[in-house]
């Protein structure tokens, strides 16, 4: 998913990752992908609505079906989280990865504040959020800009393991 979202569902994935009582969750994400063509419309667009940016964040986060897009289109809720995993017993999915634009980075102290806009959005590029999963359940996922292409380009392991 690439997307200004509003910081407060940002906070909330990091939440369900780092919560201390998410601590003990199962964690078998090996490796996460990206395509060129999305990594670089990531950069292109944070351009655009983070001026000034000279960095990226990246957080580990977990989806939580009960908190995003798929709690209003619960029918195939369970069809796009078999590209996430799913844990067992929990509607927290597996270890993701968003990554977003960083304002006033330092690279010597590693310093620098996440770019927030006065909205209260953040430009976000969320690795293998569900509601990126095409299926024939779904309704067709957003088009990349200027092509006919599927704007999904990320990928975790497991469940989608090509090494």
């Amino acid at each position: 998913m690439l997307d200004l979202i509003k910081v407060t569902k940002l906070k909330k994935w990091k939440t369900n990752y780092g919560a201390i009582k998410n601590k003990s969750l199962d964690a078998m994400t090996k490796s996460a992908v990206i395509s060129l063509e999305l990594l670089q419309q990531f950069i292109e667009e944070a351009k655009k609505n983070s001026p000034g940016f000279n960095g990226v964040r990246i957080y580990f986060i977990r989806y939580n079906k009960l908190n995003d897009e798929l709690r209003e289109n619960d029918e195939y809720a369970d069809e796009a989280y078999k590209y996430v995993s799913k844990i067992d017993n929990s509607e927290l999915s597996q270890v993701s990865l968003a990554f977003v634009p960083v304002k006033k980075f330092n690279p010597s102290t590693l310093a620098g504040k996440d770019f927030e806009r006065d909205d209260g959005t953040i430009y976000t590029l969320a690795i293998c959020h569900p509601t990126d999963w095409q299926t024939d359940k779904m309704p067709k996922g957003k088009m990349l800009k200027g092509t006919n292409k599927i704007k999904i380009g990320t990928g975790l392991c497991p469940p989608k393991c090509h090494t």
